[in-house]
């Protein structure tokens, strides 16, 4: 399948393969990115609505991010495990490792500041 074609990435572009990890690991909701915080704040906020609907879905969105994080994770194994058809390096543009860089700042950055974000959107919400 295309997972498949990921085999060995890390060899090829290792610098890609890193940030497609990390990626992986924002979607899976691993500590320290802000796929993390998005789904604690979301975990929180359900479990705070306090009643036993809530809890089913606070479940089921449980459930959903487990069977998400094992896809995600089996993409990293697979570009960091698997042997690849070529072990040579393929170059890559400096935009394009400009415009991942980016990508990744933002990942971890936005988990540290979460908080101030969901603040200034409350209270945005409140003057509208």
């Amino acid at each position: 399948g295309e997972i498949d074609e990921l085999a060995g990435l890390h060899a090829t572009r290792p610098f890609f393969a890193a940030v497609m990890a990390v990626s992986m690991f924002a979607l899976a909701g691993i500590p320290g990115t802000a796929g993390f915080m998005g789904k604690f704040h979301l975990f929180m906020g359900v479990l705070d609505l306090n009643t036993w609907p809530y809890y089913v879905l606070a479940l089921a969105a449980a459930v959903n991010t487990a069977i998400s994080a094992y896809y995600y994770l089996n993409i990293a194994k697979v570009m960091y495990f698997e042997k690849g058809t070529t072990s040579e390096p393929i170059p890559s543009s400096a935009l394009g490792r400009i415009v991942v860089l980016g990508m990744l700042f933002l990942t971890f950055y936005l988990c540290f500041c979460a908080d101030s974000i969901l603040k200034t959107t409350l209270n945005l919400r409140m003057h509208v």
